[in-house]
């Protein structure tokens, strides 16, 4: 067993709660805000949470502790990176920044001194870039880290693919600037969230049903995550996209993958002949215009409070039993206001409901309508 530590993405929160949906049986252990310890078997393991993880960024192995004073965390680093063959290529970031103890250069002249020659690369808070990693896989990506007091070496065993995410981002032959603009890693993380919540037997399948599917961003990550899929949305032209984007996630796994999608508004979804019962919604709904003004809010508010809690009302009778609903929620703060929906918690309590993952707030700084993100179980 070898400590990891997982580097969490701009929300932590939301990043944490991905990991614990997904590990359920491990301890994970804060070491700060963006790094979360846990042990794991072997670097194949980390590879393959990596691959699915749309929250984690990068996942360092701890090499090991180190001493505290600078000459000697510099030999003990020097006699590790000695064993590599060739020229080191290397990174070296240190966290937190306040306790840089050696430069590049130090490490650099020590190599030297032994006869290894050796190029630094630069790199920033998180140490090397993963498009560097990429494209220069014998670079080493060292951090020195400390913990209560103790320093570890540590170095990046496994990194988000950077090329597959853009390509899903920005190369899908159907975009629309008005709807389906849930970027890929959320989505996938929504997605994380929900499967992590179901209870069931690995041989039943998980259906996703997204019914605001938009661009097909939530189904394409759920049919990555070997759901089954179902999505349906209001607009035809929001339809016709979607289903151009699932033949082109099809060119580009050369295989046939499982789902519908149909065109209907949310609150008559019970008129479509359901084939299986869903046992998990993920979706962002319409959440209002993206820049409203102060003077508006009351009321778009009021209308998103009877599009969501219809929602609500109508899936009640499709779900099956202990199915999850992973859900965007909007929130706007203006004039010293907060508006938001959280008060339909209690509401849709009565229609099953109960709420599993305290709501996590989400969005940029510039972002006028942010995101908060609420996970519930439906019990009949």
């Amino acid at each position: 067993m070898s400590t990891h530590l997982f580097v969490l993405g701009h929300t932590p929160q939301l990043s944490l709660a991905e990991l614990r949906s997904l590990l359920p049986k491990q301890e994970l252990e804060t070491w700060s805000n963006h790094l979360v310890a846990t042990s794991l078997l072997k670097d194949q393991q980390a590879d393959q949470l990596q691959e699915i993880l749309g929250g984690v960024f990068k996942i360092l192995k701890i090499v090991m502790p180190l001493p505290s004073a600078k000459d000697e965390m510099l030999s003990e680093i020097t006699q590790h990176l000695k064993n590599f063959k060739g020229k080191i290529l290397f990174g070296l970031t240190f966290f937190p920044k306040s306790n840089q103890l050696l430069s590049a250069a130090d490490i650099k002249n020590s190599l030297k001194v032994i006869g290894k020659k050796s190029r630094y690369q630069q790199t920033d808070d998180w140490g090397l870039s993963t498009a560097i990693l990429s494209h220069e896989p014998d670079a080493l990506d060292l951090f020195v880290i400390e913990n209560s007091g103790q320093h570890y070496l540590a170095q990046t065993c496994a990194y988000q693919n950077l090329e597959a995410w853009v390509k899903r981002d920005r190369k899908k032959p159907y975009s629309s600037g008005k709807r389906g603009m849930l970027p890929p890693k959320l989505a996938r993380v929504l997605v994380n969230l929900g499967l992590g919540q179901l209870d069931m037997s690995p041989e039943h399948q998980s259906v996703l049903y997204d019914p605001f599917c938009g661009t097909g961003t939530v189904l394409i990550e759920g049919l990555l995550r070997g759901c089954e899929v179902i999505g349906s949305d209001s607009d035809s032209e929001a339809v016709a996209g979607t289903i151009k984007n699932l033949y082109w996630l099809e060119d580009q796994l050369e295989q046939k993958v499982k789902y519908q999608v149909f065109q209907g508004d949310v609150a008559h979804v019970t008129k479509h002949l359901w084939e299986v019962k869903p046992n998990l919604i993920v979706t962002e709904p319409f959440m209002g215009k993206p820049n409203p003004k102060p003077s508006e809010l009351k009321n778009i508010f009021t209308g998103l409070r009877s599009l969501y809690l219809g929602a609500f009302k109508a899936w009640a009778q499709i779900l099956d039993s202990q199915a999850v609903v992973v859900i965007v929620f909007p929130q706007v703060r203006a004039q010293n206001k907060e508006y938001n929906l959280l008060e339909l918690i209690d509401k849709i309590a009565g229609y099953g409901y109960t709420l599993q993952v305290e709501p996590i707030d989400y969005g940029y700084q510039k972002s006028v309508v942010k995101r908060q993100i609420l996970v519930f179980k439906y019990q009949k």
